[in-house]
């Protein structure tokens, strides 16, 4: 298996596993979850720069549509990584939804170069499909539903927030959201460690 692969697998698996440590409270997700999706992006955007490597593939290299489709996208790919990292993180996350519509109109229309018989456009289109569907579920699921999760202990900072984010330029709203996350870090500053 190629090197290349092997570290994407790699990243994938320390993504899924700093989610399910962020969701479990643990210090150790926020930063393998940065570590992990800020290197898929990466990765995914040095593959829509470099030039494509067609190993054994002679009918990849004269079709005029599989290397400009490769090189974006990959782009699309660093695009929905780095905003599913943004709604993870409760980060504006805004451009999420560009990089779902960009990619899911890529996938439409790989799976109708797939239909025309081009083999060669297989492996694009599976991956294609799973990263627009994980960036897909990310960009639906409600910024409370991932809040109400990650301060499940404090459920008042939680409503706060919500009410903040809902509306971030009520300068009420503001001002109520500085002081709660105030006092909770505060609160938590003057907890003894757990041994």
């Amino acid at each position: 298996m190629n090197t290349v692969i092997l570290v994407e697998i790699l990243l994938i698996l320390l993504a899924i596993a700093g989610f399910v440590l962020r969701i479990g409270l643990s210090v150790w997700g926020i930063p393998l979850l940065i570590f992990s999706l800020v290197g898929l992006a990466l990765m995914y955007f040095q593959r829509g720069v470099r030039p494509v490597r067609l190993n054994n593939q002679p009918t990849a290299a004269i079709d005029r549509y599989f290397m400009p489709a490769y090189k974006l996208g990959h782009f699309f790919f660093a695009l929905c990584m780095l905003g599913v990292l943004f709604k993870v993180m409760l980060w504006d996350a805004n451009f999420l939804g560009l990089g779902v519509t960009l990619t899911l109109i890529f996938v439409l229309f790989v799976s109708l170069q797939v239909l025309k018989e081009k083999v060669f456009f297989k492996k694009l289109l599976v991956k294609s499909i799973l990263i627009g569907t994980t960036a897909l579920v990310f960009y639906q699921a409600p910024l409370a539903t991932f809040i109400n999760i990650y301060y499940r202990e404090h459920p008042q900072f939680a409503k706060i927030f919500i009410e903040y984010r809902k509306d971030p330029g009520n300068e009420m709203k503001k001002k109520n959201y500085l002081e709660a996350r105030k006092k909770l870090l505060n609160k938590n500053a003057k907890q003894p460690p757990l041994n």
